[in-house]
Formats: structure tokens, sequence, C-alpha cells
């Protein structure tokens, strides 16, 4: 499995980003409720009553048609017969200005759906970082368990060759019990490097999302890469314009903005046209009579015990906090690609000091090997170049997956890290 598989299988089946893509598709669905606002309301209401107030009785004979001459009579007035009535109204409400709740909540919503799809991709990059992680410290234990391999045919060769002096009567006893107790400290670093490259390979699934147990033939990348060569400036140009977070904040101040704005409108107007058809009938089948009506309404506040005031005031610091935070934020980005940026410098630096330290111990095995089979030296010397030339290549190791990390790291850092345009 190479790393961009391995990308592909984590946009597809991590938790963090279906979560992500949950929240925006629930944000896009309230961007069309927000729409729904400017569109008329429809209702239809069905009431039924049975009265003998003279008030009522009155209004829905008159509703029903059915009022005659006669029930002017005062006796009709004032002691009126049980009547029923069946009314169906049909209402019509069409907005017009509520404050500007509409068009701005429709600008709120527009805003919310954007800082939703940037946290999609801003948990997506957050997964894809922790995959390549994993997917690095699964190729380092991997490494590592062939140092350790290669470590344990040096520890035998190394036995062999003081079992053979031995005999021979040019060593003594205590070179081969040296060489004994060398391998097996050998064979027990292997065997706990095998148990790493397991966990490895598990906490690499838990990063993409699947089952723990799966075991992949991984196909390391052959190239360092090399980022570095980059000005830091360039990097920090890239997080000003990628870096979801960087967006987000400033989507944030736009919506506390907004807010302010909304808290201002409370002191403007509410005006809405409004229309009906109704149908009153004594009976629940058939109609009597029927009406429509049609009027404007508009309403202001004159005053509401000063809490629009106070919401203006409390808006308008929200406002505030939202800026003091963009810069906080964007302070903290530029740190963190500064750090990127010079943590993979350096890595570059220390993976070419220990790739030339691996030379430096291979080469001063093969003659110290030399030298102990002429009887020009210990054997303690011997395991001690041997145990030298295993940790500068466990180093070498360490540093690969130290250049890999901090490249991503660096990419992360500058909101580039979604590579392949397909994953979105």
């Amino acid at each position: 499995m190479s790393l961009s598989r391995a990308l592909e299988i984590a946009s597809e089946n991590s938790p963090a980003v279906k979560e992500a893509q949950a929240v925006h598709s629930g944000a896009q669905a309230g961007v069309h409720k927000a729409r729904s606002a400017f569109l008329p309301r429809i209702d239809l209401e069905e009431s039924f009553s049975r009265t003998n107030s003279p008030v009522t009785v009155f209004s829905n004979k008159l509703g029903q048609e059915r009022f005659t001459q006669q029930d002017f009579a005062l006796k009709r007035l004032n002691d009126p017969d049980l009547l029923s009535n069946w009314q169906t109204r049909l209402v019509l409400t069409q907005p017009l200005f509520n404050q500007g709740k509409e068009y701005l909540g429709y600008k709120m919503s527009r805003l919310g759906e954007e800082v939703a799809g940037l946290a999609v991709s801003q948990s997506r990059q957050a997964v894809f970082f922790n995959v390549e992680r994993a997917f690095y410290q699964a190729i380092l234990a991997e490494d590592a368990l062939k140092v350790m391999e290669k470590a344990v045919e040096t520890a035998r060769a190394n036995e062999a060759l003081a079992e053979k002096r031995y005999e021979a009567g040019l060593a003594l006893k205590s070179d081969v019990l040296a060489a004994r107790v060398h391998k097996a400290d050998a064979e027990r670093r292997r065997l706990r490097a095998e148990g790493d490259t397991r966990v490895a390979m598990a906490a690499l699934n838990r990063a993409m999302g699947i089952d723990q147990g799966k075991t992949w033939k991984l196909l390391g990348p052959n190239a360092l890469p090399n980022q570095a060569e980059s000005s830091l400036d360039y990097w920090l140009g890239l997080a000003r314009k990628s870096r979801p977070e960087m967006r987000i904040v400033d989507r944030q101040v736009r919506l506390a903005e907004l807010r302010k704005k909304a808290a201002v409108f409370r002191y403007m107007p509410s005006l809405n046209l409004k229309g009906w058809y109704e149908s009153n009938t004594e009976h629940l089948v058939g109609a009597d009579g029927d009406s429509w009506t049609i009027m404007a309404t508009a309403s202001i506040n004159l005053f509401n015990g000063l809490g629009d005031k106070a919401s203006v005031s409390q808006a308008t610091a929200d406002v505030l906090r939202a800026r003091e935070r963009k810069r906080d934020v964007e302070a903290g980005i530029e740190l963190e690609v500064r750090q990127a940026f010079y943590r993979l410098v350096t890595a570059r630096k220390q993976l070419d000091v220990t790739l030339r330290s691996v030379a430096q111990a291979e080469e001063a095995l093969r003659l110290l090997r030399k030298r102990y089979e002429n009887g020009l030296a210990l054997m303690v010397e011997l395991l001690g170049a041997d145990t030298s030339l295993r940790e500068a290549r466990l180093e070498v190791a360490r540093a690969r997956f130290n250049t890999r990390l901090a490249a991503s790291e660096l990419k992360w850092r500058s909101g580039t890290l979604e590579r392949d345009k397909h994953l979105d």
C-alpha cells in the first residue's frame, strides 16, 4: 500500500472526516432553511365552535351569510339559540421586512456553511497528517526490524569467529561468552522490533479508520522531500492563503459583524403582507358563506427597557473579541509554520550527518574484525563497534522518519496537505 492509497482510504473511512462532512451537510440545509424565509407561508386552518354567545353567534351568522331581518330582534340578539360553525381558512403570509431578520439570517447561514466546509478541509488535513505520521512510523518500524535482523546476523558471525579462535587456542572462553551475550541481546531487540511493527501497523489502520487487524506491504517513498528548498516567506504566504483556520476566523469576524448589524436593525420596523380566504358553514359539508381579506401590517418597538441598546453593546464587544482572536490565530499559525520549516531544515542536516556516521561505523567494524582475526583487537572492541554500527543505522532510519514527518507537518501547517484534489 502506498501513502497516496492510505490517504484515499482515510478520506473515505475516517470518523473525524465523516463527522465534519455531516456538520457541513447540516449547514447546507440551514442555508436552504434561511432562504425559505423570503418565500410566502401558506397555512390551512380548520376550526369548529358551538356557542350561544351573542357576539359570537352574531359574527358567525354574518360569516355564514345567513343573517336575516328576524335576527335583529332583541330577543335573538340578547339570547340567541345555540349555533354551530365550521370555519375553513386559507392564510397566506408574505414577509417583506422584519428588522432585517430574513436577509441577515440568510447571510449568516451562508457564512456558517462556509465555515463548516472549511472545517471539513481542516479535519481532513489533520487526519491526513495523522495517517502520514502513522505511515512513516510503520516504515520506521520496518526499517528498525531490518537493522535488528542485520545485527543478529552480525552477532552470529561474531560468535562463530570467537568460537573458531577459541578452538584454535587463539582466544579466551570469555570472548565466546561475550559474543553469545551480545547475540542474545540482538535477538531480544529483534523480537521487540517485530512487536513494534505490528503495533505500528495497527496504529496506521486506526488512523485510516479501518480494521486494525489488517496487514499491508507498505510501499515506502523512495525520494526524501525537499520542501525546505523553498523560502520561509513562501510557506508563510501559503499558510495565509490556504490554512483553513485562517479563513475560518475571517468568516467568524464577519459573522460577528452581521450579528451586530442584526442588533442595530432591531430599532427598525417590521412590515408584512397578509391575506386569507375563509368559508363558514353550520354543517361540515357545504359552504354557507365565504370571504377574503388582504392587509399590510407594520410595527415598531418604541421601548423595551433598553434591551436593544444592551444587545448592540454586547454585539460590539463580540466583534472586537472576534477580531482579536483572528490576530491571535494568525500569529499562532505563523509560529507553527516557522517551527515546522526550521524542524525540516534541521532534520535534513541531521540525516546528512547520520548517513556519514553509518559509513564510518561500517569501516570501523570491518577494520576491527580484521584486527581481531589477527589477534590485534579485543572481543569487547569488536562488539562495541558492532553496537555502534547498529545504533548508527537506527539513527539513519529515525532521521529519515523525522525528515519525512517534518515535511508533512510543514505542508499541514501551511494548509497544503490535501495534495490530491480528487480527495476533495
